[in-house]
């Protein structure tokens, strides 16, 4: 007989007491202990909301549970202790830097271990063990800031792993990593399942990542409602053909980087990078997690100095730019959206841009402002703060933030990650009709169907090269 270990009982939670919005109304769910559970749903159904409630995170951190109650091992969750609630019951973020509380990743496991208080004489032992399962251990003594989006991911998993909780919760466990490193992860998983019985309940938009594994799906809609619905519209593959390296052509360009290298310390990410930025067209970068994507983009904005090699600008060495001049020319939208927010508005964020760019147009601007983020379906948040915004939802308004200006390049690192099929076609589409207006986008993605679908010229960091690649 199947045993009850979590049960959600018409829970209903909104982020204040005067609050209109219910982000979960009337939630009910019964979790089976050493099941696999796959919550999936469109960027903004509150699914992040849901994960922080089944840890307990919620409402004892933010907003008020109005109705209903979540119960562990039939035990009120907010009545159980920190401490031992962690080992039964655990959460891997979204965004891993939100995670982390110390400087190093050795640090880093070592803090969860005392929060447990795990025996002082093993935890060197155990350390060890948790990186290498993870297949990071090459990575112990590295600073977490100095690590990529994907590296942050395995470190959370494995700072997870430390606590070996009965229930994990990874809200879009994936994020910023390739797909050879999420199937790396679903074999960790699978195994902790497998070996300990351990509930897994993952939220996750890309469905396919998992079709070998035999989970129970929860489809949600507005309000974390359970859907009748079918996955079709959340997911939409296509058929990328094959892979094949070629030679670099000429091109119409607004930008030339010969021989670029990227390194951390004595750590060469990768060296003699050589490629063009065309202009108007969408120029995908692709690789592994780790491989230095996010450093170039970096590298190309100006927040990262190089040393060796060139980088011309529309014919000026980019180094001997001025600052006010970079910020003019080049945007960028980062892994992380939180990064570049500075209004307590949402409509705040395009109004900053656009009223900077078109001055005197106030009241145009906000027109503008208003139609773009009913566009993209922002518009119901507008006086809201962009951090009360879901993950999906704040990359949404961190690209419009960047397009409402006038560069002539914008970066951006991972767009659509965390979002459903038609809100990643909505960014692509938008991003598509600004380079045909003349803007140059250069695009980093671990998402290759959509990579293929809309770029124009692909790259990808492979033995420490950037090679140029297409499929066919």
């Amino acid at each position: 007989m199947s045993k009850e270990i979590l049960l959600c009982k018409d829970i209903t939670f909104k982020y204040s007491e005067r609050s209109k919005r219910e982000i979960v109304k009337d939630f009910s769910f019964s979790f089976v202990k050493g099941e696999i559970y796959l919550i999936s749903g469109y960027s903004g159904c509150g699914k992040s909301t849901l994960a922080y409630l089944l840890t307990g995170l919620y409402p004892a951190n933010k907003g008020v549970l109005t109705g209903g109650g979540i119960y562990l091992e039939e035990r009120s969750i907010e009545s159980i202790p920190l401490q031992e609630r962690a080992k039964k019951i655990s959460m891997m973020f979204q965004n891993s830097d939100t995670q982390f509380c110390m400087e190093s990743v050795e640090e880093e496991i070592i803090f969860v271990l005392e929060n447990i208080n795990y025996p002082v004489e093993k935890m060197d032992e155990k350390v060890v063990e948790v990186l290498k399962r993870c297949g990071i251990l090459h990575l112990k003594e590295r600073r977490l800031t100095t690590l990529s989006g994907g590296e942050k991911q395995k470190v959370a998993l494995a700072s997870i792993l430390a606590l070996n909780s009965e229930v994990i919760v990874l809200d879009e466990p994936f994020a910023n990593v390739d797909y050879e490193s999420s199937q790396e992860i679903i074999e960790i998983l699978l195994e902790l399942n497998k070996t300990y019985g351990t509930t897994l309940i993952i939220i996750d938009h890309r469905i396919s990542l998992w079709e070998r594994v035999d989970y129970k799906l929860i489809l949600l809609d507005k309000g974390c409602q359970i859907s009748a619905g079918g996955v079709e519209t959340l997911e939409d593959r296509c058929d990328i053909g094959e892979k094949r390296y070629i030679e670099e052509d000429k091109k119409e360009c607004i930008a030339q980087i010969r021989d670029l290298k990227l390194s951390y310390g004595d750590n060469i990410l990768a060296q003699g990078i050589t490629f063009e930025i065309a202009r108007g067209k969408i120029t995908s970068i692709i690789g592994k997690s780790g491989s230095g994507k996010s450093t170039l983009l970096n590298t190309l904005c100006g927040i990262e100095r190089y040393q060796d090699g060139s980088y011309i600008y529309d014919g000026k060495e980019f180094k001997k730019l001025k600052e006010r001049e970079v910020l003019k020319e080049v945007g960028i939208v980062f892994q992380n959206p939180q990064n570049q927010f500075i209004a307590y508005k949402v409509i705040d964020e395009l109004l900053f841009t656009l009223n900077r760019v078109y001055k005197g147009r106030e009241k145009e601007n906000i027109e503008v402002a208003e139609k773009l983020l009913k566009e993209f379906n922002l518009y119901d948040y507008r006086n809201g703060s962009p951090y009360s915004l879901s993950q999906g939802q704040q990359r949404k308004l961190a690209v419009l933030s960047m397009l409402c200006g006038e560069q002539r390049v914008l970066l951006c690192d991972e767009p659509t990650y965390g979002q459903d099929n038609k809100t990643s076609r909505e960014i692509m589409e938008f991003l598509q009709k600004k380079s045909r207006e003349g803007l140059s986008v250069v695009l980093v993605s671990h998402d290759i169907d959509l990579v293929v679908e809309y770029s124009d010229y692909i790259y990808e960091f492979k033995d420490k090269e950037l090679k140029r690649v297409e499929y066919i």
